[in-house]
């Protein structure tokens, strides 16, 4: 991804003390490949073995030698993370912000380790895989492999908010405070620790307010969702009650399978909700919310 520093993760794991202790047992020809992502950690090496001149063969394809030379600094590198012996976990947050040097390594990384006691941990978030090419096509190869387990983490409900809500502020919420913040995040883990974080009164230990930091999140949610989505819930926030699926169709100058399509999303992401007459917002919050949204013009 555009902005993310090569490798990083990969580094970052290399580092570890215990594959650290490891590395001396490699042969030279790998530590020198592992030197060029970490200096000097896999041991002093002979610099001029380092720039050491390719067979000719190799140096009458520019392309050939980059590949063979990109296959040979994945090796390293591979080498180094088998080499601890023992079972190991590698964990990645945010799988989906994953540069793509790092996504192809991931991929060569399960191709080499096979049968090793190796596994990774990765988080992600679903809606933002799609933009990145290189960790889908990885996550596909997984998947047909059969070495992909994939659980869906769903929102918090009322005593998960609550009781992350009391380790960051070492108190209990009352039922007004978590009722809100439930309504504010829609029990999604980012929105009600990004809520906790960025409250203004989080420090002085003062009740949580529907005002300021938590109103910032609910335009985030809002703004999270699919542009169709958003003018979805802008055209609803205006009728100001129950509304039907056959209303927001005639409304809209949206196609109805894609009105019907962002009532679902909005539905699955709790701003929207179920009702016998058809569907409201989840709270007024959230409805003020999406109304503020909407220019004047509009």
């Amino acid at each position: 991804m555009a902005g993310a520093v090569a490798l990083k993760p990969v580094a970052d794991w290399l580092r570890h003390p215990r594959i650290q202790r490891s590395l001396p047992t490699l042969d030279e020809i790998w530590r020198v490949e592992i030197d060029r992502l970490i200096p000097d950690a896999a041991g002093d090496t002979d610099a001029a073995k380092r720039e050491r001149p390719l067979p000719e063969p190799l140096a009458a394809s520019r392309a050939m030698v980059d590949a063979w030379q990109r296959h040979r600094f994945f090796e390293g590198l591979v080498r180094a993370i088998i080499a601890v012996g023992q079972p190991t976990l590698l964990v990645l947050d945010d799988l989906h912000w994953c540069d793509d040097e790092t996504a192809a390594w991931l991929g060569f990384l399960l191709s080499r380790a096979a049968g090793a006691p190796l596994l990774i941990a990765a988080t992600a978030r679903s809606g933002e895989l799609a933009r990145n090419t290189e960790v889908s096509q990885l996550l596909a190869a997984s998947r047909s492999a059969g070495s992909l387990i994939e659980l869906v983490l769903p929102p918090l409900g009322r005593d998960g908010v609550r009781a992350l809500a009391a380790s960051f502020l070492d108190r209990e919420l009352s039922d007004e405070e978590a009722s809100l913040l439930v309504t504010a995040t829609g029990g999604y883990l980012l929105y009600v620790v990004e809520a906790l974080r960025s409250a203004s009164d989080l420090d002085q230990g003062g009740p949580l307010s529907p005002l300021g930091d938590l109103s910032s999140i609910l335009r985030r949610r809002l703004e999270a969702a699919s542009p169709h989505a958003r003018d979805v819930a802008a055209l609803a926030s205006a009728v100001g009650r129950d509304f039907t699926l056959d209303l927001l169709t005639e409304a809209s100058d949206l196609e109805v399978d894609a009105v019907v399509r962002s009532v679902d999303e909005l539905w699955r992401q709790s701003i929207f909700t179920e009702h016998a007459s058809g569907y409201d917002f989840s709270h007024d919050l959230v409805r003020d919310a999406a109304y503020a949204l909407v220019s004047p013009p509009q």
